[in-house]
């Protein structure tokens, strides 16, 4: 009888505990691993975390390598967010993710801060194909870096905050930005922000300096996943500066090897390249095959919104010059209905 009131007496301790006096169990996805971690985030600074699982010693994650976290104690809510997030879905991912944080009751700080984390990197990613957003983006992700520099996603943060101002075309802020960001310990953080300030040369029109600054990236050695990734940008980085010198052949030597060497879960780079190979074809005058350059984007990386309100400006016009008016009125609908703040739509109307 003893034993049943004692097995009583530790359920309702159990039942009534606050949540976090109870073991909670987190899921790190891993850059480049088949196996997610899982166990308790004990510990989180800007540069790692720490998990211990449930059986044996606690684990060290460097923050570079952290694709995403499920926290056991988050929202429901949030994962429905991440899915509309990796669809393309930024405006139900947007509202998702701002109700999470709402409704979060964990008392783990640094969850909390991962919420606010994916507010801001919703925002941003919005911001990229509406402008008019842009300094909202900045406004959160300012914020953010203000209060999370002992949080795994600062660098990340800084990334998007300097993205931001880059294309707002604010470079010298941009640049500052990206001078933190090559501080973090990572040699594929320092070639990011490498990368990105030969993008801001680029955006300058100092194309002699952006391709150096690109080529030194590509002549490292890069061996990670993350540092293999960093290739891939330098190279399309190097392939919109042969576009903008008007060597051809040359960028699509480079676009091709971007395609081959880049895995299909990077859709970024893979749009963007799809688009930098549309670019070459059309000035080439090989208008059927800039079409289905172009064409990927729509078809396979839609939810890369920057690149889709890109693509559907140049099928717009192509489909047009191809004789398909039918096919032009539709990317055409489509690009002022989806992304009417969106320089494309600015540009096919007739804006600067």
């Amino acid at each position: 009888m003893q034993r049943y009131v004692w097995w009583g007496l530790v359920v309702a301790v159990a039942l009534t505990a606050p949540r976090s006096a109870l073991a909670v169990i987190d899921e790190v996805t891993v850059r480049g691993a088949e196996k997610t971690v899982k166990g308790e985030v004990t510990k989180v600074t800007a540069t790692e975390i720490t998990v211990k699982p449930t059986v044996g010693a606690a684990q060290t994650i460097s923050a570079d390598d952290v694709l995403d976290v499920r926290w056991g104690d988050e929202p429901v809510k949030l994962r429905l967010a991440r899915v509309n997030e990796h669809n393309g879905n930024l405006t139900k991912a947007l509202q998702a993710y701002q109700e999470a944080l709402a409704e979060t009751k964990t008392q783990r700080e640094f969850v909390k801060r991962d919420i606010e984390f994916l507010v801001a990197r919703a925002l941003a990613k919005q911001a990229l194909a509406d402008p008019t957003k842009l300094d909202q983006a900045i406004d959160k992700l300012t914020a953010f870096v203000r209060v999370a520099g002992d949080h795994f996603r600062y660098y990340q943060a800084v990334r998007l905050l300097g993205d931001a101002y880059l294309a707002k075309g604010e470079f010298d802020k941009a640049q500052q930005q990206f001078d933190t960001l090559a501080k973090a310990p990572w040699s594929a953080a320092k070639k990011l922000a490498q990368i990105r300030r030969a993008r801001i040369l680029l955006a300058r029109g100092d194309t002699a300096g952006a391709l150096q600054a690109f080529e030194q990236v590509i002549s490292e050695p890069a061996a990670s996943p993350a540092d293999k990734e960093r290739r891939q940008e330098a190279l399309l980085g190097k392939a919109t500066v042969l576009v903008k010198n008007k060597q051809y052949d040359e960028a699509l030597k480079t676009i091709a090897i971007i395609l081959k060497e880049t895995p299909p879960e990077n859709s970024a780079i893979q749009a963007e390249a799809y688009l930098r190979k549309g670019d070459c074809l059309e000035a080439q005058g090989r208008i059927k095959e800039a079409i289905l350059a172009y064409l990927h984007v729509p078809v396979l990386f839609a939810h890369e919104k920057a690149a889709h309100a890109e693509a559907l400006y140049h099928l717009a016009r192509l489909w047009a010059a191809y004789d398909r008016p039918d096919r032009a009125e539709e990317a055409r609908s489509e690009l002022l209905s989806n992304y009417p703040n969106s320089p494309w739509a600015r540009k096919l109307q007739g804006g600067s």
